[in-house]
């Protein structure tokens, strides 16, 4: 995943998408397991959470859309 953010192997972070104007965002704990010049690399908690991201970025890419709506958030899990 791309990002500009400095992150470390390891680190616990949440990522929080919002869909709508809600306000109520979709949050996945994940974890740093690689980064690069490029982005970061994340494990989430659960196969069911990796699956709905896995398809977000897959439809997102078909779109030729960024996925600049995905923000993280430096937390303890």
């Amino acid at each position: 995943m791309e990002s500009e953010e400095t992150f470390t192997i390891g680190e616990k972070i949440v990522l929080s998408i919002n869909f709508s104007d809600s306000g109520n965002p979709f949050r996945i704990p994940s974890t740093i397991v690689c980064t690069t010049s490029e982005g970061i690399g994340l494990k989430f908690k659960s196969q069911v959470q990796e699956a709905i991201i896995t398809s977000l970025i897959d439809n997102l890419k078909k779109t030729g859309t960024k996925i600049s709506f995905l923000t993280y958030h430096n937390v303890v899990l």
